[in-house]
C-alpha cells in the first residue's frame, strides 16, 4: 500500500494481490470541507487523469474534486446535496 500527495489531493493506492497487471485501487478524498454540488460522474464511468468527478460548494464557490489517476470509478460514496468534511473519502477509483 503506497499514499501520496498530488496537487493538494490525498489519495491512496492499494495493489490488488495477484494481478500481473498491477490493478490498484485510488481513493480520492475531499480537500475542503463543504456540499456536494454536482456529481459528474457514477459508477462504471471512465476518468482520465484530472479528469472531474463531483463539484464541491464552499463558501459560495465550485470546486471540483480531479481524479489523481485515470481509471474506472468504482464507487461514488456521498451524494448530490450532502455536507462533507475536508479528507472524507468521495469515490473510489480502479485504476
Amino acid at each position: 500500500c503506497t499514499g501520496a500527495r498530488r496537487g493538494g489531493k490525498t489519495w491512496k493506492r492499494e495493489l490488488i494481490a495477484g494481478d500481473a497487471s498491477r490493478m490498484a485501487v485510488v481513493n480520492v478524498k475531499s480537500e475542503i470541507a463543504g456540499n456536494v454540488w454536482k456529481i459528474q460522474l457514477k459508477a462504471g464511468d471512465r476518468v482520465d487523469v484530472d479528469g472531474e468527478i463531483m463539484i464541491l460548494e464552499s463558501m459560495k464557490m465550485e470546486i471540483p474534486v480531479l481524479s489523481p489517476k485515470a481509471g474506472v470509478i468504482k464507487e461514488i460514496r456521498v451524494n448530490e446535496g450532502e455536507a462533507i468534511g475536508e479528507g472524507q473519502l468521495v469515490a473510489v477509483i480502479d485504476a
